[in-house]
Parts: C-alpha cells; structure tokens; sequence
C-alpha cells in the first residue's frame, strides 16, 4: 500500500513538472513573437566646452528634459556615459532619437542649490560620429526687487516663484524647481544665486490678495517671462498694476 501511495506521488509531481514547463514553453515562443526594436545605436561624442562649476553631464530624452536638471529622478532613465578625455565623454544613443544634455553641478561654493544648476542644452539628434559641444556657463543671481513700491499699492507679503522653461511629456512648459517658492515679508530684495542661463517665469502674488478683490487697493499679481544671463546679476523689478485714480 505504502509503495501505491508513492508512486502516485511521483506521478503527480512529474505531471506538475511537466505542466510548469509546458507553460514556460508557451511563454517563451509568445515573447519570441513580439516585434523586435531594430532601432540603430550609434556613439554620440559629447564635450564640455568653457567654464564652469564643478559637476557631471546627464544626456536624457529631449522630450522629458526636464529630467536633466535633476540628479535623481524617479523612473528617468538617462543615457550611460563613458569618460574618454578630460571634458570629454562617450555615449551610445538612439539614431534619430533627440536628446538633451543636462549638467548636475557637485557639491561647493553652491552647496545649497548646486545639484538643481538648471542648466539643459538645446535638442540634439543622435548620428554616427556626432560630437556635441555643451555650455552651461558660470552661475547666475537673480534679484527681484521689492523694496520701493509705488505708495498705495499693497506688494508684501509676498510668494514670489521662480519658475524654469522646460520640456515634459514632449510639450514646452514652466516649472517649479529647486525649491524656488520664496515669501518676502517686507520690502526688500529676494535673491537667489547659482542659477544656470535661460528662460524663467517670475510668479509673484501679494499673499491673501482674495481679501483685496472688493477693495481699490492694488496687489500684486504678475507673470512674467524673463532672460537670465550667466555669470552675471539679473535684477528684476515688478510690474507693479496702475493705480485707480
């Protein structure tokens, strides 16, 4: 009875085996059915041209540049690079696929903002025996000025954004980075160095401004596009609105 009984086992293990392996067979010949991405790789030479703070490139798509301005993103998946001379790295890439090159500036004379630089180069399309040169340039410090407003007009306290043109999901858009939401609370200057070149979006409302809606106190409520140059210091003043007279 006892020996029944164990080859009844192993029958059934050996038919449960077997099943397992049928279905992996299965499998397998679905996967090989699956189109295969013929896409061309190709090396993309990149290098870094003049000077600028310490730190590292980070080639990613052109549509999610934004994912350049940041060390770490989740589900970003950048471009391996393979260091081939002082300045100078190597990658493998996509034919005709664009790309961006973005540099992430290491820990120093701009601890607090460095790894969020900013800077994102123009697109570029990948070939064979392309050399990309990138600039990032030597940081910048914006300055929004708020410290004589016109009298009558109700400016502080205010939350002041910074916001930085880029590209997500395929479309240009501005975005908030870097912890760039500051509040100003008297008059003054807000400023904020170790910024990279570009395009930015000045976002400033005067805080509580729904109290004001019924009133003939003017706030302040901007939207402004604005340059910034490297290496140098962007003083903005606002737009303050007209006052009712």
């Amino acid at each position: 009875m006892k020996k029944i009984r164990i080859i009844l086992m192993l029958r059934f293990v050996l038919t449960a085996c077997f099943f397992v392996q049928f279905q992996r067979n299965i499998i397998a010949s679905e996967e090989q059915k699956l189109p295969i991405d013929e896409s061309k790789t190709v090396e993309v030479i990149i290098r870094l041209e003049g000077k600028t703070v310490n730190g590292n490139p980070k080639v990613v798509p052109a549509n999610n540049a934004i994912d350049a301005l940041h060390e770490k993103v989740k589900d970003s998946f950048p471009l391996k690079l393979e260091k081939a001379e002082k300045n100078t790295w190597r990658c493998i890439a996509i034919e005709g696929k664009e790309y961006v090159i973005g540099w992430i500036a290491k820990k120093g004379l701009f601890e607090k903002t460095s790894k969020m630089f900013g800077y994102c180069s123009e697109p570029f399309a990948a070939k064979e025996g392309l050399t990309v040169e990138f600039s990032p340039g030597m940081p910048a410090t914006f300055e929004y000025d708020l410290h004589n407003p016109p009298e009558g007009v109700k400016a502080v306290p205010v939350k002041v954004l910074l916001l930085i043109q880029t590209i997500k999901d395929g479309k240009k858009t501005f975005l908030s980075w870097m912890g760039c939401s500051q509040e100003i609370n008297k008059n003054g200057i807000l400023k904020k160095s170790g910024l990279a070149a570009g395009k930015y979006k000045i976002s400033a409302r005067t805080k509580n401004d729904e109290k004001y809606l019924n009133s003939r106190i003017p706030v302040l409520y901007e939207d402004r596009e604005v340059i910034i140059k490297a290496g140098t210091t962007n003083r903005f003043e606002p737009v303050y609105p007209e006052i009712d007279s």
